[in-house]
């Protein structure tokens, strides 16, 4: 099983922690999931953390869009799906490479460009599309937002001048964002794309990130002291009090022992079923694939056995497919 006995007790012992929010001292716990986990995983611990703990979720993803994650939202909720780019008459790639998991996106370019369509690419360093676009962007690393201003203000020369007319003579014109850009230039990219009218596909680095914005997660970040700090695929922090207990629910170690915490072992992808939320808004089924190697097991199943373990009601879920229809009588949380 996923427990042992000690350790199932360790856990109940400082489950029992709970009842901390009794004390109206929100910092005694947190939770912080990533946005590449399932949509079951989310729902049930974002459920957790409010219902059981009395704490809102923190999205692990909120450290790295910062101040832009409002704007990267929104710019989430009008993205559109890759077929898009089969009617496109221009392709923008802001921050984009194609290499690893965004290989897919470079059959859909190639076959754009051998329909004639143009390709521009603004990017500071070497990456695929470069490779092949009509026209390549190359400022400094850092100039990139300076670059996507002239754009918008229309008034530049040489070859951002160029691709200003490309874009704005374009009747059907792309934005395909990549993760870079998407965390780091989220308002420059809103305000490009508001003024351009083209369409707009986000490619952000987590894979379920619209899912969880849809969800309700947002920012906000944990207390670097709370008593426990349960982590749902999330790193530990680097910054953190040697006296917080740790539940590390994840699919690798910690780099480091854990000194005073928990190891919960998670089923990877393609080991357990759940759904996400592609970049173009639609949700996609994971089956899996194989079982669950070791001692773990699916994501959501960790978050019900603890909720079980302290006594809590509401978690007695037996498959994904029974949280997916709880969740689609819940009422929406987000775009």
């Amino acid at each position: 099983g996923l427990f042992g006995r000690a350790e199932l007790a360790a856990l109940v012992e400082f489950t029992v922690v709970g009842e901390i929010r009794l004390d109206g001292n929100a910092q005694d716990f947190a939770l912080v999931i990533s946005a590449s986990c399932s949509s079951e995983a989310i729902y049930l611990g974002s459920k957790f953390a409010r219902e059981v703990m009395g704490a809102p979720p923190i999205l692990s993803a909120a450290a790295r869009y910062g101040a832009g994650l409002g704007a990267a939202s929104r710019l989430l909720a009008v993205s559109q799906p890759l077929e898009s780019l089969n009617s496109a008459d221009l392709v923008f790639c802001l921050g984009l490479d194609t290499k690893y998991t965004q290989s897919v996106i470079e059959i859909y370019l190639k076959q754009a460009i051998e329909r004639g369509v143009k390709v521009i690419s603004c990017s500071a360093s070497e990456h695929v599309p470069g490779r092949y676009a009509s026209l390549w962007l190359r400022p400094q690393a850092g100039e990139e937002e300076a670059v996507l201003n002239k754009l918008i203000q229309g008034e530049a020369d040489g070859m951002v001048g160029e691709a200003e007319r490309l874009l704005r003579e374009a009747k059907k014109a792309v934005l395909l964002v990549g993760p870079e850009a998407l965390a780091s230039l989220p308002q420059a990219v809103e305000r490009l794309h508001q003024k351009s009218g083209a369409a707009i596909i986000a490619i952000p680095a987590e894979g379920n990130l619209r899912g969880a914005l849809q969800l309700g997660l947002g920012g906000g970040e944990a207390s670097a002291a709370p008593h426990v700090l349960y982590l749902i695929g999330a790193p530990v922090p680097k910054e953190l009090d040697a006296g917080t207990f740790i539940l590390y629910q994840n699919t690798h170690k910690t780099p480091a022992a854990l000194q005073n915490g928990l190891l919960l072992p998670m089923a990877a992808f393609g080991e357990a079923d759940g759904s996400l939320v592609d970049q173009g808004g639609k949700v996609k089924q994971m089956g899996a694939a194989t079982a669950p190697a070791g001692e773990s097991i699916p994501d959501w199943e960790i978050i019900c056995r603890i909720a079980q373990a302290m006594g809590k009601p509401g978690f007695d879920f037996s498959s994904a497919a029974e949280i997916a229809r709880e969740m689609a009588q819940s009422p929406a949380k987000g775009t």
